[in-house]
């Protein structure tokens, strides 16, 4: 058994990702071997460590849809089990850490079948469904909130609040003094993505602001790439300054310069947010599983830091009540940020870390 080495199994979307990212970019300065398996989605998502270190990619298997779907995704998902089983038969890992998200499941199987020890971690708000199936197995669940729920009463034992994992780069940028702009900065995004709605919603909320506010304004915003250029043309039939674009990288930059946020609850962005002590307004993505991206907003609302809109809320005319009361008051604006004061921040990425060291397969 090899003590250095260590599976990290995750789902291929930012929220699973990137605090997996963490803990490797942690594994490798202390001298540990970390080997992600992921799907193929994550390939946009591999920053620091995650470019070096040893990756297996396995297929998503797919149990949902009619019975022949069902049958193709059971067959695919028993592969990918053998497949990982041999993975682990071969390098021998001490321990395996467990993102969550479907391409996880095999990663853990396996180690169940192979009786190396399992470490969970959940970065949303609702216990997703690979960890809630497989946690009467692991060694520890690892939580970012506290408030996590459908985590059964005999399993509780088994919980550690450890908090939100951040990446290196971005715990760096949120310490530097933010950037001052001339113009209230509003940044939009939702997700990997984009969000359709935020298209359609925002430019006319905007609208419906009087002029000397909208002149007020420069918004850096997201949008889908077939949604681009009517995003723009929206801005400028209304004479605000904007910079609207597919995806940014510069991520970080942008949570310094931004006043306020606009955007999706996904945990990694909430876990941002919290860092850079950023006043939002957040709309859930409706069809997050579970509905966890509403509980993932309702606790950042419940410590008073962010607004919460649910989509089906999501309408010009509210949103523009909105920011136009918070653009126009800055002890309103001001509250929202001073009350991340009284949430506990806390090193997780150790925490987890020490965690992981405790439980290796000796």
């Amino acid at each position: 058994m090899n003590n250095n080495t260590i599976i990290i199994a995750t789902g291929g979307t930012g929220g699973h990702i990137f605090p997996a990212q963490a803990l490797s970019d942690k594994l490798v300065k202390e001298n540990f071997n970390p080997v992600l398996i992921c799907d193929n989605r994550a390939n946009k998502f591999l920053y620091g460590s995650f470019q070096s270190v040893k990756k297996f990619q396995i297929s998503s298997s797919n149990l949902s849809g009619g019975i022949i779907s069902k049958l193709q995704g059971l067959s695919l998902l028993l592969i990918n089990i053998l497949k990982v089983i041999f993975i682990y038969l071969k390098i021998k890992p001490g321990c395996v850490v467990g993102f969550g998200g479907y391409p996880a499941l095999p990663s853990i199987v396996a180690a169940i079948i192979l009786n190396i020890p399992i470490i969970m971690y959940e970065p949303n708000a609702v216990l997703g469904r690979v960890n809630k199936w497989f946690l009467r197995y692991a060694k520890v669940l690892t939580l970012f909130m506290p408030n996590t729920t459908k985590i059964a009463e005999k399993y509780k034992n088994k919980v550690e609040v450890v908090g939100d994992l951040v990446r290196d780069e971005l715990l760096k940028q949120a310490e530097q003094e933010r950037i001052k702009n001339k113009k209230f900065t509003l940044l939009v995004f939702g997700g990997s993505q984009g969000a359709q709605v935020f298209s359609e919603v925002i430019p006319e909320a905007v609208k419906l602001l009087p002029p000397l506010l909208r002149k007020k304004l420069l918004i850096i915003q997201q949008a889908r790439p077939n949604l681009v250029e009517q995003t723009i043309e929206a801005y400028k039939k209304i004479e605000v300054e904007a910079v609207i674009k597919p995806f940014f990288e510069n991520i970080g930059e942008l949570y310094l310069k931004a006043d306020l946020v606009i955007c999706r609850s996904g945990a990694s962005t909430i876990s941002e947010l919290i860092n850079f002590k950023l006043p939002a307004i957040l709309v859930p993505f409706p069809h997050a599983t579970d509905n966890h991206q509403y509980y993932n907003a309702l606790y950042l609302a419940e410590n008073a830091t962010a607004r919460l809109i649910t989509q089906d809320k999501f309408k010009s005319i509210v949103l523009a009540e909105q920011l136009e009361e918070l653009v126009e008051s800055s002890i309103k604006l001001k509250k929202l940020k001073t009350a991340y004061d009284k949430m506990k921040t806390t090193n997780g990425t150790q925490k987890l870390f020490s965690i992981v060291q405790k439980h290796l397969k000796k």
